[in-house]
C-alpha cells in the first residue's frame, strides 16, 4: 500500500471516528433506545447533522483561509504582539505586508478535501433520517 493511500485512509478514518464518537455521545445523552420510532429518527437526524455541518464549515473556513482572507489580520496581530509584550517593545523586522503575503502563500495548507466528503456523507445520512421522520410524522 502506498503512502498516499495510507494517508488518505488515516484522514478519513480519524475524521469518521471522531464523527461517530460525536454521534454516539449525542444519541446516548438523549436515551435513543427508550424513544418512540419517530423520535429516534429525529434524534438520529440531529446527531448526524451536527458533525456533518461542522466538517463542512471547517472545510470552508480552511478554504477561505488558504485564499489569503485572513492574511491582513494575521499580519496586524503579528506586528501588534511585539507592542503588548512587556520588555520587548516594538521590533520592526523590516518585513512589509507584500513580503509577508508572499511568504505565507508558500505555506498554504493542502489536502483538506476529505472534510467536505465526510461532511457530505454525514449530511446524506441526516437527510435520510429526516425523510424517515417526516414519513412517520405524516404517515
Amino acid at each position: 500500500m502506498s503512502n498516499r493511500t495510507k494517508l488518505a485512509l488515516a484522514k478519513y478514518g480519524i475524521s469518521s471516528g471522531i464523527a461517530l464518537m460525536l454521534i454516539w455521545i449525542y444519541c446516548s445523552s438523549r436515551n435513543l433506545s427508550l424513544q418512540i420510532p419517530m423520535e429516534r429518527w429525529r434524534i438520529l437526524c440531529d446527531a448526524f447533522t451536527i458533525p456533518g455541518l461542522t466538517y463542512i464549515m471547517i472545510g470552508f473556513l480552511m478554504m477561505i483561509a488558504n485564499n489569503g482572507f485572513f492574511d491582513m489580520l494575521s499580519y496586524a496581530c503579528s506586528k501588534a504582539v511585539g507592542v503588548f509584550l512587556p520588555g520587548r517593545g516594538f521590533v520592526d523586522d523590516g518585513e512589509k505586508y507584500y513580503e509577508y503575503v508572499q511568504r505565507k502563500r508558500g505555506k498554504r495548507v493542502t489536502g483538506f478535501g476529505f472534510l467536505f466528503v465526510v461532511g457530505c456523507v454525514l449530511m446524506a445520512f441526516a437527510l435520510l433520517f429526516m425523510f424517515l421522520f417526516y414519513r412517520l410524522y405524516n404517515g
